[in-house]
């Protein structure tokens, strides 16, 4: 989302909005836009607003177990699939 200019604050927004709905356990968020997100969760979410993403990857190992389901949802221009790669080393070790 990071590539859509002047909707994006308006974009992560709404998915603050859907996240504070959703029965989701945890959020980890990196990036000055998911600040906006963090802004909108409400206070029964666990959002966590990571520095970068080997602090947000090694966050994530610490919460999961084999079956736990993972949603990495990034921009493109973040290069978030690190987080992914990161998490596939680590857990499956």
């Amino acid at each position: 989302m990071l590539e859509l200019g002047e909707l994006s604050r308006k974009l992560h927004e709404q998915v603050g909005d859907h996240l504070a709905r959703c029965k989701v356990a945890h959020e980890v968020l990196v990036g000055n836009e998911s600040k906006v997100i963090a802004g909108r969760l409400s206070a029964a979410t666990d959002g966590y607003l990571a520095d970068d993403i080997v602090n947000a990857a090694d966050y994530i190992v610490r919460l999961v177990d084999d079956v736990d389901t993972v949603l990495i949802k990034a921009s493109r221009g973040m290069a978030l699939e690190r987080v992914l790669m990161r998490l596939r080393e680590t857990l499956n070790g």
